[in-house]
């Protein structure tokens, strides 16, 4: 993890890739969020990291890849989220409500055809898959889950009741697939995923 943390520039932020622009939160804050679930979370360089992250929020409180005089973007918000959500002192902070509110905002005008910074909510995004790696239903609600106040939202109560009513006897099954995954039971289509399904049940866990 060291040889990660280590890249750190003095700025706070990870440039883990050289075409990579260090203010690109979508990217850096997946690897630094599974460092912290790894027991760093307290570690300097990801608190430095997540400072950085606190003080470049757009004027509407969420994060963009191309920084300031921006709205958010849906993945960066996302992304951010995920990481911010291991911490309890985030999980209530009120100014975090704007890049919640996007994400939520965005499911709401499904109908709409709504695209923001190429994110849509379309067929792809509302099928239940895993790994949740892209932009989809399962992992925004697998990340808003850690924030009571997205929980106590109309939006989420929505997106939640849509992934509900995809159960059959209480189990989910995988509408999207790929055959790297022929193996385990998220990979297959006409077989209910016992990973999937503990995926729900978790995100109901977390709002019951």
């Amino acid at each position: 993890m060291d040889s990660i943390l280590n890249r750190q520039s003095l700025d706070g932020t990870y440039r883990l890739d050289p075409s990579m622009e260090r203010d690109y939160f979508c990217l850096s804050s997946i690897p630094i969020a599974t460092i912290a679930k790894m027991g760093y979370r307290d570690d300097p360089r990801v608190k430095h990291y997540i400072q950085t992250i606190l003080n470049t929020r757009c004027p509407d409180g969420g994060w963009h890849c191309e920084g300031w005089g921006n709205t958010g973007c849906p993945m960066d918000n996302l992304n951010v989220l995920m990481l911010l959500g291991q911490y309890e002192q985030y999980r209530n902070n009120p100014t975090l409500s704007g890049a919640i509110d996007l994400l939520l905002k965005h499911w709401e005008r499904r109908g709409e055809g709504w695209h923001k910074d190429g994110f849509g909510v379309g067929q792809r995004f509302r099928s239940l898959e895993y790994p949740a790696i892209k932009y989809g239903i399962l992992r925004v609600l697998d990340v808003l889950s850690l924030f009571p106040y997205a929980i106590e939202t109309p939006g989420f109560q929505s997106m939640l009741n849509f992934v509900r009513d995809k159960s059959t006897g209480g189990k989910y099954f995988a509408e999207i697939t790929s055959d790297a995954y022929i193996d385990f039971d998220f990979g297959q289509m006409k077989e209910p995923s016992r990973w999937l399904t503990l995926l729900v049940n978790r995100i109901e866990k977390r709002v019951s």
